[in-house]
């Protein structure tokens, strides 16, 4: 860590950090990964209309998705490497009730189990690319 930064230092919250806006992750068919991320998480797409200021911006190749609270972002590549892992969480407001749909959609998920550092539940599926998405809920948090 540099030693301009102090660990204990207070941030005013004009500099603090909310949330994550999106995250960008690789595919290879970006046909199949709208209709899987719509089916299981009723996400739609985002249509890109240009960025503001830039009549020069490049066209955007990326498959964008909203879920309205969050956003997930997909770049198309020919292959993917099998030896990159890739891996993000989705907190779910109901986890049994996301399991069931998760059944009903015949979506295959590993063992749920809870985590005792904080009393979570979790468990993992795996989108068509085989990036992990783990599916998350922390019972009692207030957000």
């Amino acid at each position: 860590m540099s030693p301009d930064l102090d660990q204990t230092a207070e941030l005013d919250k004009s500099t603090d950090a909310h949330s994550i806006h999106h995250v960008n992750f690789p595919i290879t068919d970006p046909a199949r990964t709208e209709e899987w991320y719509g089916k299981v998480f009723g996400m739609k797409r985002i249509i890109p209309r240009g960025r503001s200021g830039s009549a020069n911006a490049p066209q955007i190749q990326a498959l964008l998705l909203t879920h309205g609270n969050f956003d997930l972002h997909f770049s198309p590549i020919s292959d993917l490497d099998p030896k990159i892992h890739y891996h993000f969480a989705i907190e779910v407001e109901d986890f049994q009730a996301f399991l069931g749909h998760l059944d009903k959609l015949g979506v295959p998920y590993d063992e749920p189990y809870t985590r005792p550092q904080n009393n979570s539940s979790t468990t993992t599926i795996h989108d068509p690319d085989g990036h992990h998405v783990e599916i998350t809920h922390h019972a009692g948090r207030d957000w």
